[in-house]
């Protein structure tokens, strides 16, 4: 029996089209995936009281067992990348001279953890921290990481980050004690809204 050559021709196109179509198919639903999972969804919307333009009142400690320095100041604190990542910056000026910072806050869908970074210019280095929110869906609590500007060393930090009320936020870094006992507040940021 003769095989006809537009059958065979048909035969081989659709094994080679076949896997072609099924791999365009898997990349496709890939990619819904990641869209879907890239979605800002309601952890994010927790944050959505923080933006705005805010007067900023700042303690903060250059050394565990330093005086508290003040500067006063003004942050803005916008949504970015679709409502994905709060980006807040913010300008003080006190004893110690003047102090910028940029920190971002998400949520990471897949973790199902909040992040934030924070840089400023009393350091060349990143605070890097996960956390969740507490029950009151106010508070936002984070674990730290940062390098020592002083000692080099690597340490921990506690981060609390809290919606007061409609005008009102509290930023808080918390490091261990050297001596023991009580953590000691490293800065406590005061935002009203201007």
């Amino acid at each position: 029996m003769k095989s006809n050559p537009p059958f065979r021709l048909l035969c081989l196109l659709a094994v080679v089209l076949i896997p072609v179509e099924a791999g365009a198919q898997n990349k496709r639903k890939t990619i819904k995936e990641i869209r879907e999972k890239a979605e800002p969804g309601p952890n994010h919307a927790l944050l959505d009281p923080c933006v705005g333009e805010w007067k900023v009142r700042m303690q903060y400690r250059l050394k565990p067992d330093s005086n508290p320095e003040t500067a006063v100041g003004k942050a803005e604190i916008r949504w970015i990348l679709g409502k994905r990542f709060l980006e807040q910056t913010i300008e003080g000026k006190g004893a110690a001279g003047s102090l910028e910072g940029i920190g971002l806050i998400g949520y990471d869908n897949i973790r199902k953890k909040y992040t934030a970074t924070w840089i400023n210019t009393m350091s060349t280095g990143q605070m890097r921290a996960t956390g969740a929110v507490a029950g009151d869906r106010r508070t936002f609590q984070f674990k730290a990481t940062a390098t020592d500007p002083i000692d080099g060393k690597e340490k921990q930090f506690d981060m609390v980050f809290r919606i007061v009320d409609a005008n009102t936020l509290q930023y808080l870094v918390y490091a261990p004690n050297p001596d023991g006992g009580d953590r000691i507040t490293m800065m406590n940021i005061g935002y009203q809204r201007k």
